[in-house]
């Protein structure tokens, strides 16, 4: 039988860390590097913060010294979006965000050495969902009553890998048997 699941789409490979190091960028918009605020971090990307918008797709270079490098890393980036404050109470600043590419491995490396001395990655804002169709060949269906509520609980096969009490009520399930008392129902954490 064809199920409808949810599927949430990240987009980022690495978390974003908080921090704000000062850098220069260099654009072909502008006839000389611009110093800029870097908001946060990642070993993917970053966001300047700036009044300068540049347009998606520009390229730039980047040059950031952090505190724990003698050397300042040049950075290669492309701009992937510009974020414009239109009002004084908005929750989000002007700037735009930057995807590395082409960066060296010792320099991802020490990035990467970088950012686990930073304070946690960043929430970030809600992830796009796709909602697609898979195909399940079985259900354990079951209902939980807490006496102000009834959860019902549906579990395809797919997770009996990771839980050995599911597979045996699975299991039970399939070949028709009543579950006894050895297979206890399994309970989600809140």
């Amino acid at each position: 039988m064809l199920e409808p699941i949810d599927v949430v789409i990240e987009r980022r490979q690495s978390p974003r860390r908080a921090g704000e190091f000062d850098c220069l960028v260099i654009a072909d918009a502008w006839d000389q590097p611009v110093p800029h605020v870097v908001r946060d971090l990642s070993e993917e990307g970053l966001f300047l913060r700036t009044e300068l918008l540049l347009e998606a797709g520009e390229e730039l270079v980047i040059e950031l010294a952090l505190p724990s490098c003698p050397e300042p890393f040049y950075l290669f980036g492309e701009v992937r979006h510009a974020v414009l404050r239109r009002r004084e109470g908005e929750r989000h600043r002007t700037g735009f965000g930057v995807e590395l590419v082409d960066t060296a491995e010792e320099v991802r490396e020490a990035l990467r050495l970088f950012l686990g001395d930073l304070p946690p990655a960043l929430p970030g804002g809600k992830a796009p969902v796709r909602r697609e169709h898979v195909w399940v060949d079985a259900l354990l269906t079951w209902e939980e009553d807490l006496g102000d509520r009834v959860n019902t609980f549906e579990v395809s096969e797919a997770l009996l890998l990771e839980d050995a009490e599911l597979e045996a009520a699975f299991r039970a399930a399939e070949s028709g048997d009543l579950l006894s008392a050895a297979v206890q129902p399994f309970r989600f954490a809140a």
